[in-house]
């Protein structure tokens, strides 16, 4: 009969010169460099744009040179956007500022109005119970003792909605009343009363010196408002301005 010739199976564990492998079946190879060499490895396509161009004297950047750029990079971005914030707080302050100014009430009046409102209702509390102990008083001391007791609270009223409300005709009449009736009333219920005694005498010194402080403050509040309103007047027609040169060359640039 016929002989078998050696199968393809036989071919390739032998290698056997005589066998030729099919088509689309590659013979086994021991490693990577004899395919190469056998030009049985496809190379890649070189790319159209290239990660790293080439250039005179310009090599691949390495791994550390890669990361430093990416470093500047970002500290770059950081840094325009640090500026670009600044720029943004001191565009809102100049804004803060050309439509605001300082308070211009006065602490120290306010400290002393404070202090007043409870050392008035200890003062009359003192000059009552002093008339009502004492004997023969007249009908004026009481006609005085009331109408400063009415008074009163109205004066510290305007002195506290004038200095807080920076109000100046407020504090005017706050300045008014204290001078006329209450420094008067405090002034005879000290010296000119009938049988006034040392205790009276020291109510009301000490009442009217906290009364001229009080008008000093006063003095000064109204004075540092009256500073305060006129540079917020220059201000709001500053901006008023600019804000109408800023439309004009809008205007002309449209």
């Amino acid at each position: 009969g016929m002989t078998q010739g050696p199968s393809l199976a036989d071919s390739r564990k032998h290698g056997s010169p005589g066998s030729i492998p099919s088509e689309g079946i590659r013979p086994r190879l021991k490693s990577k460099e004899t395919e190469e060499n056998l030009g049985l490895v496809e190379e890649p396509e070189p790319s159209s744009t290239p990660r790293f161009p080439p250039g005179p004297g310009r090599s691949r950047p390495s791994a550390h040179q890669q990361f430093t750029s990416s470093l500047e990079s970002r500290a770059g971005l950081r840094g325009s956007t640090t500026n670009s914030l600044a720029a943004h707080q001191s565009t809102e302050a100049d804004q803060i500022f050309l439509t605001n100014t300082r308070i211009a009430s006065s602490l120290f009046l306010q400290q002393v109005l404070f202090y007043n409102c409870h050392f008035s209702c200890c003062w009359f509390i003192a000059v009552l119970v002093s008339y009502l102990i004492k004997e023969g008083n007249d009908e004026l001391s009481m006609i005085l003792l009331l109408l400063w007791a009415v008074l009163e609270p109205l004066r510290l009223l305007l002195g506290y909605s004038g200095n807080l409300q920076e109000k100046v005709p407020f504090l005017g009449v706050f300045m008014l009343v204290s001078l006329f009736p209450q420094l008067p009333v405090n002034a005879y219920f000290a010296i000119a009363q009938p049988d006034a005694t040392a205790f009276d005498k020291s109510l009301g010194t000490v009442s009217s010196i906290m009364l001229l402080t009080e008008l000093v403050g006063a003095v000064l509040a109204i004075r540092q408002i009256i500073q305060s309103q006129d540079e917020k007047f220059y201000l709001e027609d500053y901006d008023q301005q600019r804000t109408v040169a800023h439309q004009g060359l809008s205007d002309d640039d449209a």
